[in-house]
């Protein structure tokens, strides 16, 4: 081998090891801006479906639910769902001789009850605005499901006296 082929054979290496190196960075680079965008994702999609005083799932991310997996359980399974409204009893009198910091304060604890009591039953609940809230439940007898909301109702004026009203709508998927 002579002088020029060794030359040659190192600046084919060197063009190849440099472009391997380019490439590698960029990929990690394309990695990263996808993660990144991942992760900006995430937090917009917290910020749009999470109520910020309670971090409860808020409305819009009720409306989405029933938009998308309702609609699919229909077609897919025919299962039935109830709706449950569950609104403060009194809660504008809270507001109004407590104050609005007591009523936030009255609203992230019924929030967090709410979630913590039907997550057992692995159900979807949400605050719906106000002192609203939605608990959406697959499956389960509408007669269950007024024990179920008695009980709630017990275990949270045991808590903090604060009851709930309520109004209850089954969506049966095999008859509709």
């Amino acid at each position: 081998r002579n002088v020029r082929d060794v030359i040659f054979d190192f600046v084919i290496f060197s063009i190849i090891f440099y472009l391997t190196l380019i490439l590698i960075f960029n990929l990690m680079r394309d990695s990263a801006e996808a993660n990144k965008k991942t992760h900006e994702n995430y937090k917009l999609k917290n910020i749009a479906y999470i109520d910020s005083l309670t971090n409860m799932q808020n409305r819009a991310a009720y409306e989405s639910f029933t938009e998308k997996q309702v609609l699919n359980h229909r077609k897919n399974t025919g299962a039935s769902f109830i709706f449950v409204i569950l609104d403060i009893n009194g809660f504008k009198n809270i507001n109004d001789t407590k104050g609005h910091a007591a009523g936030d304060e009255i609203l992230k604890q019924v929030g967090t009850f709410i979630n913590e009591y039907f997550e057992r039953y692995n159900c979807e609940s949400y605050r719906f605005g106000g002192d609203e809230f939605v608990v959406l439940i697959e499956d389960i007898q509408l007669s269950y499901v007024e024990n179920l909301i008695v009980k709630l109702n017990e275990e949270l004026f045991n808590f903090n006296n604060i009851t709930l009203s309520h109004g209850c709508s089954e969506v049966d998927f095999n008859n509709t």
